[in-house]
């Protein structure tokens, strides 16, 4: 009777989390096999993303148009990109939302809407547009950028603020047009002079602050000699769990997550250098950057 209700437990957590995003498996081309547009070159690792400026790129609607990321903030505030594919339930789902705060939105925010399955034609993608009365860009991810950020759940939604800068990354879909307003409201404007990252999407109302301000965390890995150290693996963990990250080309490793004493696990560090420092360093609530020296004898 208890493997029973585990079992129907299991059956019931994998149909909500069905619910809100398809664990996929896009047609994804592989790299340097994009038909048209932009391939972006960008680290792929998990971590590196936020707070990173994102390459130009171009892609073609299916009626036509040519778009290009950064031609299109020099008149809009951000660009939402949203991964997809029109096989995707919860993609599907959450379009009327998206195109409801659209409509509010479109004089300083654009969508570009991209699927990265390759049976999704021109002609299917009109067809599908049409049926839902999408009025914003959609087209083909021909730049690969389900490859570049390893897209592995679909819908996947990505901002990109007016700064060229990657400042939120979610997967899942939406299920208000109210969600994307507050998305919205956190990139536009004149008052935004700098770029602002989040983990997720505002909270509706003052009463869910209280789970603890969104703190940006940086992990800087330099060598004896102040150069930067990149392909450190850390474990990043809190009380329950670990998430293993990567350090950048720059040497850093940069999360946003609501304030929390976390604590970090230098893991393994590349041939020809050593880590002697404390097997486990903890950081400040507050955010900010903790400094890691790397010896190179």
């Amino acid at each position: 009777m208890k493997m029973k209700t585990k079992k129907n437990l299991y059956i019931i957590i994998a149909i909500l989390i069905a619910a809100v995003l398809c664990l996929c498996a896009c047609g994804r081309e592989t790299e340097g096999t994009a038909e048209s547009g932009s391939r972006i070159n960008m680290d792929t690792r998990p971590g590196s993303h936020l707070a990173s400026r994102l390459e130009d790129f171009t892609f073609t609607t299916y009626d036509g148009e040519s778009l290009s990321l950064y031609e299109t903030l020099q008149e809009k505030d951000m660009v939402l990109i949203n991964i997809w594919a029109t096989w995707c339930g919860p993609c599907r789902m959450e379009f009327p939302y998206m195109e409801e705060a659209y409509e509010d939105y479109k004089d300083s925010v654009e969508i570009f809407a991209l699927s990265c399955e390759t049976d999704d034609t021109d002609e299917v993608l009109e067809d599908f547009a049409g049926e839902l009365g999408l009025t914003f860009p959609v087209g083909r991810d021909s730049a690969g950028l389900s490859y570049t950020f390893r897209v592995n759940a679909i819908p996947t939604s990505i901002v990109i603020d007016r700064f060229g800068t990657i400042c939120f990354i979610e997967a899942g879909s939406q299920t208000s047009a109210d969600s994307f307003r507050r998305l919205f409201d956190a990139f536009v404007g004149d008052d935004y002079t700098e770029s602002v990252f989040l983990s997720e999407i505002p909270p509706e109302s003052a009463e869910e602050e209280t789970k603890g301000g969104i703190r940006i965390y940086t992990l800087s890995f330099k060598d004896q000699d102040g150069n930067p150290v990149k392909d450190v693996t850390v474990n990043v963990c809190d009380d329950t769990s670990c998430t293993p990250m990567t350090s950048n080309s720059r040497g850093i490793v940069r999360f946003i997550q609501p304030g929390f004493t976390y604590h970090i696990q230098v893991v393994s560090v590349p041939d020809g250098y050593a880590y002697d420092g404390d097997d486990e360093v903890y950081l400040s609530a507050e955010g900010g950057i903790t400094k890691f020296i790397l010896s190179k004898p």
